[in-house]
């Protein structure tokens, strides 16, 4: 009866009532005579209508005039003068039943969805969210969450506080489950009083009175915290289980739980706002707005942690839910018209609401516990709708946006950058205790918020006027400066994440590059490289480094430093700061010489490190370049760099890498033959070298250290090449060497690196000729190799992409039956369409890689063919070095001009050029080639 539960005297009764059915819906593990006995007990309250009839008794409303239990318990706290009032242990015991039901229902609810009960789950989920007023959404407007203070209790407890000896001395376990109160802590009045002895005293009266307020406040925040959660745990069983149901009985046109999402995304709003401060409200203006419902409880207080961080779960998984929901109607290839589709607007309005409530985080009153785990589960919420938005292209942040919605966007960044500037280590060994190991953790959510609202910002154009106030006065910001200056320094310390976001902040505007580079960065990147260097030596120099028992591999560190560094050495940053900029990049790149050459040499041990550390050398060689060539800054200049044998041994691994890749960007079976003038040349050229032993056709390539491939990698055609032998090798060699979608993803890979390597030797040509440091030319066959291989299957790829576009039935099947991918003997099943378009997307994507390359190796060709011809003009004629440069220029002609005959690139251009300026700018290179291999051929004939 409803006396029994609300009666001062019973209700305590009554909440363990409900507590033994939340007891035995959730026992597991049970012997059979058990189990029989929890089902019936289960389904006998089934029948009776239990679950649905004590929701609706708790929550449920007459009218206007009739407000719910819930609602009336949640009004006693306010109107509560005396601490020593009766009236609210009655109002937490209710408040604890109605958590027992909820957290009973949420176990319900799986249990329906797992016995494959569809309509008594729907008619469970209809009782809460049925409109026009849905009861979860009512319930959680009247739930208590910051009126724990409310009353004589709050007075008190902020003053005549007794000494925090006494306290401690006095605390004690708040009575109640282990799995509610356990967090909890009391005070034994008895026992503190004791402390004071056995005579009256004022500071005996007071600190009794306090003790008595301080219990009943302890006693409030359990009662909150546990309603927040249960109702937390319900709505995400709801929405977890009701996915679970939609898909199982989809085919039985039960009603698809996806049609309760307009209601979902009314319940995160309230969620959100319920989590926001009251300060904030009117910053957040129409987002604000609740369709539905009795906001005289909205009234934004300052929440308990205790009660933010269930319902910031919550957010969460309602957060996902849309988003998913969204993701899943959208790819729906059957009529969603009726579906739930998140839209740009709603998309807006909880992007707001999360970073209101983010900011909300940073608002605390006396004696309130820290809300930084809120923060970053609030965090993870922001990052998935900014992701989803990005996605979609949605515009989420007007321009039109009042400036209070700029002020809480930066009040939100501003206190996750303080949260960020936690260090995270990638071993849990690395944290002193426990407490910092969770700070690391919160500075993970943290981060991946900051990143995800930076990287959608960067999405737009930096004019935009919102991008530009917002990096305005968040860079200018106090707390945000400090806290770069924190993050700058992590990673001196071995923060495995920092740079990331350094990243993100350098990408998003000039004055995060200015401000980032004013805290020192290249200073902690020196210090982590020259920490790692003196470990180098030391382990080179241990029985480990001499016997090669172990391997030594670069810092885990390193490809996120370096990815810092290209950000700022591609900023558009002053010439001397540039100039210094380059200069620290120079002597990173020495420091970390030995572990760059292992990278380079071990290829393809790991490609996108390797890409980046030549992407690194190239951006340092092209800054100084570009500083080098600006008014103020002379040779002289340069000479303030540190010169060392290290940096050439870089230069040198790199030069083999671009030969290797350029020679075979395909298995060397696949490759089509080279013209024989080319071949001719090589030959000549091996045969003059008397000591040294060369057998050109056991060359190994990088593809021979490929590990065996992925049994189960998707068998696709061999890729064009321009070789007639292709298909008779793929016949040939199915069981090991044929080529599949992973062997596609290698190629393109390494096709990027070259491009990167064949970029630095190019930078390198104008800088070293320039400064004039030490002799390193290319081999003019390897780059008349490379030319001819990248020209051959760009343009092989290109005729077979048009063949695709233009017959896509012809030849297709007999090509896929040659390469095993609808033999289903083997396991593969994937339908003609689906393989076509694969092999169509890496054809594309590898086809514009080679050809970059191709007209990259022409303009390196005609740079050294320049370089060349200007040292042999400045030398005497009768000198010995003048000799050894006609001999260089015999070889170059030799080599170069059967590759320009073979690859017709002066005609025809590169293949997979997409425009026609494309095409143009490779033949004009090619044609310019050709003009200086004349003038080489003229001299020399004198």
């Amino acid at each position: 009866s409803s006396h029994f539960i609300l009666s001062q005297k019973t209700s305590s009764s009554a909440s363990k009532c409900f507590e033994i059915v939340f007891r035995v819906c959730e026992l597991t593990s049970l012997s059979p005579p058990v189990q029989s006995q929890r089902e019936l007990f289960l389904e006998k309250i089934r029948k009776i209508g239990f679950w649905e009839a004590q929701i609706f008794r708790f929550l449920g409303t007459s009218g206007p005039l009739s407000p719910s239990i819930l609602h009336e318990v949640s009004l006693s706290y306010h109107s509560e003068h005396d601490s020593e009032s009766l009236a609210p242990r009655r109002g937490n015991n209710v408040l604890h039943s109605i958590s027992w039901l909820l957290k009973g229902a949420a176990i319900e609810l799986r249990a329906l969805a797992e016995l494959n009960r569809p309509s008594q789950f729907i008619s469970l989920v209809d009782t809460l969210l049925s409109p026009p007023l849905p009861l979860l959404q009512n319930a959680l407007l009247d739930l208590p969450l910051g009126q724990s203070r409310c009353g004589a209790v709050g007075q008190i407890i902020h003053n005549d506080i007794p000494s925090k000896d006494i306290v401690d001395a006095s605390s004690v376990p708040l009575p109640g489950p282990v799995d509610v109160c356990s967090n909890f802590h009391v005070i034994d009045i008895e026992k503190m009083q004791g402390h004071f002895g056995d005579e009256y005293s004022l500071a005996k009266e007071r600190a009794t009175k306090w003790a008595h307020a301080w219990n009943k406040f302890v006693s409030r925040v359990c009662a909150f915290s546990h309603i927040s959660e249960a109702w937390s745990d319900f709505t995400m069983a709801m929405l977890i289980f009701s996915r679970l149901v939609s898909r199982t009985n989809e085919h039985n046109g039960i009603i698809n739980m996806l049609g309760k999402s307009r209601v979902v995304t009314e319940i995160l709003c309230t969620t959100l706002l319920r989590l926001t401060h009251s300060g904030h409200l009117k910053a957040l203006g129409p987002y604000a707005h609740i369709s539905c419902g009795n906001n005289s409880f909205y009234e934004g207080d300052m929440i308990e942690a205790e009660c933010g961080f269930p319902l910031s779960n919550a957010v969460l998984t309602l957060t996902e839910y849309l988003v998913e929901s969204t993701l899943e109607n959208m790819s729906n290839v059957h009529d969603n018209s009726h579906s739930y589709i998140l839209s740009e607007e709603d998309a807006g309005r909880i992007s707001a609401l999360i970073v209101g409530a983010i900011s909300s985080c940073s608002e605390s009153g006396a004696g309130m516990s820290p809300a930084h785990d809120r923060c970053a589960i609030l965090s993870y919420a922001l990052a998935r709708i900014l992701t989803f938005s990005k996605l979609q292209s949605y515009c989420i942040v007007l321009q039109h946006n009042p400036s209070t919605i700029l002020e809480i966007y930066t009040q939100a960044a501003t206190l996750l950058f303080d949260l960020a500037s936690w260090p995270v280590f990638s071993s849990q060994d690395r944290y002193t205790n426990l407490h910092e190991a969770k700070r690391g953790t919160i500075s993970i959510a943290a981060r991946s918020g900051l990143s995800s609202l930076f990287g959608y910002l960067n999405s737009f154009d930096r004019s935009d006027s919102f991008v530009q106030s917002f990096a305005s006065k968040f860079f200018s910001s106090a707390p945000v400066i400090i806290a770069v200056s924190q993050l700058v320094h992590l990673i001196s310390i071995e923060d495995s994440d920092v740079a990331y976001i350094l990243q993100q902040i350098a990408l998003l505007h000039h004055d995060g590059i200015q401000l980032i580079a004013k805290s020192g960065v290249t200073r902690s990147l020196l210090s982590f490289a020259n920490t790692y260097t003196q470990e180098e030596a030391r382990y080179l120099s241990s029985h480990l480094g001499a016997n090669g028992n172990a391997s030594l591999n670069p810092p885990t560190t390193l490809c996120g430093h370096l990815s810092l560094l290209i950000v700022l050495l591609a900023s558009n940053l002053s010439i001397p700061d540039r100039l210094a900029l380059s200069f620290d990049s120079y002597q990173l790149l020495s420091a970390y010489s030995r572990a760059g050459e292992r990278l380079l040499q071990s290829y393809p041990s790991d490609i996108d490190l390797t890409k980046k550390f030549i992407e690194t050398m190239c951006f340092t060689y092209s800054s100084i370049k570009k500083s080098s060539g600006s008014s103020g800054i002379d040779n002289s200049s340069l000479g303030t760099l540190s010169w060392d044998s290290t940096i050439s041994g870089l230069e040198r691994s790199i030069l083999c890498l671009t030969y290797q890749l350029s020679a075979y960007p395909f298995p060397n079976p696949l490759l089509p033959p080279l013209p024989m003038g080319l071949v001719q040349v090589e030959k000549i050229h091996s045969s003059q070298m008397r000591n040294i032993s060369v057998n050109i056709a056991s060359e190994k390539t990088w593809w021979d250290s490929i590990p065996i491939f992925n049994p189960n990698d998707l068998p696709l055609p061999n890729p064009s090449t321009g070789s007639a032998d292709a298909a008779i090798y793929q016949r040939s060699s199915l069981s090991q060497t044929a080529w599949s979608e992973g062997k596609y993803k290698l190629a393109n890979s390494s096709a990027k690196c070259l491009e990167v390597s064949i970029m630095f030797l190019m930078s390198r040509v104008h800088f070293f000729n320039q400064k004039n440091a030490f002799k390193f030319s290319f081999d003019a066959v390897a780059i008349a190799k490379g030319l001819c291989r990248c020209s051959d299957a760009s343009r092989a790829i290109e005729e077979r992409l048009h063949v695709m576009k233009s017959h896509p039935e012809d030849n297709i099947t007999k090509m896929l039956n040659a390469s095993h991918v609808f033999d289903r003997s083997l396991g593969y099943n994937v339908s003609e369409s689906h393989a076509m378009e694969l092999e169509r997307n890496y054809l594309v994507e590898l086809g514009s890689s080679l050809g970059n390359c191709a007209e990259k190796l022409t303009c390196l060709a005609l740079q050294d063919a320049r370089r060349m011809m200007a040292n042999l003009t400045s030398m005497s004629e009768s000198g010995s070095s003048y000799n050894q440069s006609t001999q260089e220029l015999a070889y170059f002609c030799g080599a170069i001009t059967p590759a320009l005959e073979h690859t017709q690139i002066e005609t025809k251009g590169v293949g997979c050029a997409f425009t026609d300026n494309d095409k143009d700018s490779s033949k004009a290179m090619a044609q310019a080639l050709r003009k200086e291999l004349e003038k080489m051929t003229s001299l020399l004939r004198k």
